[in-house]
């Protein structure tokens, strides 16, 4: 029996080719590198130390590799919200990046109004995996994109000076991923 069903080594792939390398500025957040903006590798840092240091994690987000990155994304992304347990390898890859780039906690807002739309619900990082297991896939990509294109197209909205450029980029980002045209 396979224990996980989506593939991580893909996922990041993936992932790290979308989010790129290193730039000094981030819509006002300062340095990132491989999608890790500088206040998210200190806030970790901040909140789960010896995780940090086990995974030989640097303190500036200058000094990641893809080797310390994947690390960091597999610990704190990828096991952490249960994405491995996902049967839909387009699902995991989907809602994985929406938690980098939305955060983990809108990934899982997203995945749960999927499972609401269908009369379903779960708690639980690993719970809400199990559950849109449940659902078609084209059923939950459909329910995810609808809602991670709401919570793009109203970041832009109410902040337009520094997100209405980034949101046609989202978009086609989103799209390329859900294989929506």
């Amino acid at each position: 029996m396979r224990l996980f069903m989506s593939n991580f080594s893909d996922a990041i792939e993936t992932l790290l080719h979308d989010e790129g390398g290193y730039a000094p500025e981030d819509n006002g957040r300062g340095p990132v590198n491989m999608g890790i903006t500088q206040a998210t590798l200190d806030a970790f840092w901040k909140q789960e130390p010896a995780k940090c240091q086990a995974l030989g994690l640097p303190r500036q987000v200058e000094a990641l590799t893809a080797a310390l990155s994947t690390a960091f994304y597999r610990a704190f992304f990828w096991d952490a919200y249960s994405f491995g347990l996902l049967a839909s390898q387009r699902v995991a890859e989907i809602l994985f990046s929406l938690a980098v780039n939305q955060g983990p906690g809108w990934a899982m807002r997203h995945a749960k109004r999927a499972l609401a739309a269908a009369g379903l619900s779960a708690e639980g990082a690993a719970g809400v995996a199990v559950a849109l297991n449940g659902l078609g896939e084209n059923t939950a990509i459909a329910e995810i994109f609808a809602s991670a294109m709401e919570r793009y197209r109203d970041l832009a909205a109410k902040n337009p000076s520094r997100y209405a450029d980034d949101l046609p980029g989202w978009e086609r980002r989103l799209r390329n991923l859900c294989g929506i045209t």
